[in-house]
């Protein structure tokens, strides 16, 4: 079952919840929720910066008060969906244990939100991820699309990324869900990207010409620029864990096959 804020999307596996109100839990009624995953998130770091107070709300405070709620009213598990982001880019293959050093607004929020589900106890457990990718991600699809027309695309050279594919992802976040794990775990590549090499091995992988692929500093966009991103992938049995190129490639042959 899922929720919206949109109340013209609710149906019978889909409720409505606006985190932009959290004192409106009453709308869940008396409902019971075996386990409980909170995706949901303002995820851009240019956003977040301009809305500081709209961040915290979404990502931290709205968030913690619903694991509240839903603990309290006999689920079983929560699980937040975090992000390498409560750490600065400064070390790579970071560990769990490791100090949260937010250098984002963005971060900052998520790791509030990570000490609030630590206090609700055991049965609130947190996932850290790095960046995510599937056949559905926007960046990957706009340029295969104008590298397949013999267009240029620019890709930031000074932002590290780990990618893991959605597949991945969903499948650690069912594990916790349903078996013992740590109270925070971790999925990650086992190395690190820029977006230039990740734009790169797209090109190579749909027999683009590489020279269609140029680096940009993300300054000239606005953007932070990342030295590490990579953080110690936590054992799961059913995952496994990827390298970049990998993890990258299968998408891109997914894309061509479909």
């Amino acid at each position: 079952m899922g929720s919206t804020s949109d109340r013209g999307e609710v149906s019978s596996d889909c409720l409505y919840l606006d985190l932009l109100r959290p004192d409106g839990l009453s709308t869940l009624g008396h409902k019971m929720f075996s386990n409980a995953v909170f995706v949901v998130g303002l995820t851009k770091l240019k956003q977040c910066e301009q809305n500081p107070e709209l961040s915290n709300l979404v990502n931290n405070v709205a968030q913690v008060k619903l694991a509240r709620y839903l603990l309290n009213n006999g689920c079983g598990r929560t699980v937040l969906i975090s992000s390498s982001r409560v750490f600065d880019g400064r070390s790579s293959n970071v560990s769990t244990d490791s100090p949260h050093c937010p250098n984002t607004v963005y971060g900052f929020h998520k790791a509030a939100a990570e000490n609030g589900f630590i206090a609700l106890g055991s049965q609130a457990k947190i996932l850290r991820l790095t960046k995510v990718f599937s056949v559905k991600s926007a960046i990957l699809t706009e340029w295969i699309a104008r590298l397949n027309k013999g267009e240029m695309i620019a890709a930031f050279d000074d932002v590290k990324i780990s990618p893991v594919t959605l597949a991945d992802a969903t499948q650690a976040i069912e594990e916790i869900m349903f078996e013992e794990s740590e109270q925070i775990s971790q999925l990650s590549a086992n190395d690190e990207i820029s977006y230039f090499q990740m734009a790169q091995f797209v090109a190579s992988e749909i027999g683009a010409d590489l020279e269609l692929v140029k680096p940009q500093p993300a300054g000239e966009k606005g953007e932070i620029a990342i030295d590490h991103s990579s953080l110690e992938c936590s054992r799961f049995q059913t995952v496994k864990i990827r390298s970049s190129e990998e993890t990258i490639r299968s998408i891109v042959r997914q894309l061509n096959n479909s």
